[in-house]
């Protein structure tokens, strides 16, 4: 436990509070795993990670990108070594994690998956720009409920049991650092009742299951988009004036028609005035500041406006 609270305390200074996953425009999607993430015996199409980026562009997001680092077989060893070859940008916005059906196929111990699952969800808040917002975790699902699985191990070596072992140490470190975490264990303990959840090698789920597992993982969200303006309580919508982007991390533009001088302040959330100034064309940088949430106040020739600002 100290060597966690160690290494949570050398994160935190990059790391955004609260634990709601936000899906923002022109989506990086990463999604790191093992046969589960690679979608062993269904279609690409059927793949959970292709079928939220489906999902997420039905609802007119931008994707731009989808990795999938994911290999049938490995463990959190073998995703952490394969993690480190790759060259990957820290610049992804959605980034979603499952591992360890293999450590625990194979015998290993929880401790050694408590020190690598811990990597790798720190790799994958690195590869978010540390912003944990933009990551999940999904829990290991149950192969007991499919034709493989119901027969194998022994009356002594429970399956289910196991796999509630490893999923309590992946939710523990998860919840520490503040990441959302998704609980599809229960989806697959459907598969013997439900066979069309399991995939035709009679182990792993197919696009069905996967269908769910993104249901589960939309509902989670919070969905974010630099076009579509918040509502502003108490204030007349028609003369609101939009600001994108939101997070940012310098610029923050006020939309407008036309370049009319806007007299703007910014606050801290305890109220305190950080400058006052006029802007032309909307424009303002706070490239300057800490990361953290503000009040940015602004006034078009109608009414005075108030919106919480994230600077990343």
């Amino acid at each position: 436990m100290f060597r966690r609270i160690v290494q949570y305390l050398f994160l935190l200074p990059f790391l955004t509070y609260g634990q709601e996953l936000v899906i923002r425009e022109d989506l990086k999607i990463l999604a790191l795993g093992d046969s589960y993430t690679i979608g062993q015996s269904v279609l690409t199409k059927k793949r959970w990670p292709n079928q939220l980026a489906d999902s997420l562009e039905n609802k007119g997001y931008n994707v731009l990108d989808l990795k999938n680092i994911a290999t049938t077989g490995w463990t959190t060893g073998n995703l952490l070594d394969a993690i480190d070859r790759e060259e990957l940008s820290d610049d992804f916005n959605l980034v979603g994690l499952l591992i360890g059906v293999n450590n625990q196929f194979q015998g290993r111990s929880l401790d050694e998956y408590e020190i690598e699952f811990e990597e790798l969800l720190k790799k994958a808040i690195e590869h978010a720009d540390f912003d944990k917002s933009k990551v999940f975790v999904l829990s290991i699902p149950d192969y007991h409920y499919t034709p493989f699985g119901e027969f194998y191990g022994s009356p002594d070596v429970s399956i289910s049991d196991q796999i509630d072992l490893f999923n309590g140490v992946n939710k523990e470190i998860t919840e520490y650092y503040e990441v959302t975490y998704i609980d599809i264990t229960d989806i697959s303990r459907r598969g013997l009742d439900e066979p069309e959840l399991v995939a035709s090698d009679g182990l792993h789920p197919s696009g069905e299951m996967y269908s769910l597992w993104v249901e589960r993982i939309l509902e989670a969200a919070v969905f974010e988009k630099a076009d579509e303006p918040e509502p502003v309580l108490g204030l007349d919508a028609r003369n609101y004036i939009p600001i994108f982007p939101n997070p940012t991390k310098d610029i923050i533009q006020l939309n407008q028609d036309v370049e009319l001088p806007i007299e703007v302040k910014l606050f801290t959330l305890h109220g305190s005035q950080l400058f006052s100034a006029t802007t032309l064309g909307g424009r303002i940088d706070i490239g300057h500041l800490p990361t953290g949430t503000y009040i940015l106040e602004y006034r078009n020739s109608h009414e005075t406006f108030r919106k919480l600002v994230i600077k990343e």
